[in-house]
């Protein structure tokens, strides 16, 4: 039961004006500017690979190796994402 109660909390919050409201823009910008939308997404992914790549110096790799490191220390998506890129 634990189960449904999740499920049925989910659905009450797809349906609140408030979520609507903060998603319908983001899904439209998705929908109408989708290469700024990826272009935002390879930026944000690329820093973040960045800032992977220099903790991994800061703690005494090297760079090429932080570098190869930085993608899979950060999880299937990063790594998947950055695959794509």
């Amino acid at each position: 039961m634990g189960n449904r109660k999740t499920v049925s909390t989910q659905k009450v919050n797809l349906m609140c004006p408030e979520h609507w409201i903060y998603t319908a823009p983001l899904r439209l910008r998705s929908l109408f500017r989708r290469p700024q939308v990826d272009q935002d997404l390879d930026e944000e992914i690329r820093d973040h690979l960045e800032r992977r790549t220099e903790e991994y110096v800061a703690q005494g790799l090297s760079p090429e190796r932080a570098y190869r490191r930085a993608p899979t220390a950060s999880g299937a998506d990063v790594a998947f994402m950055s695959a794509t890129v």
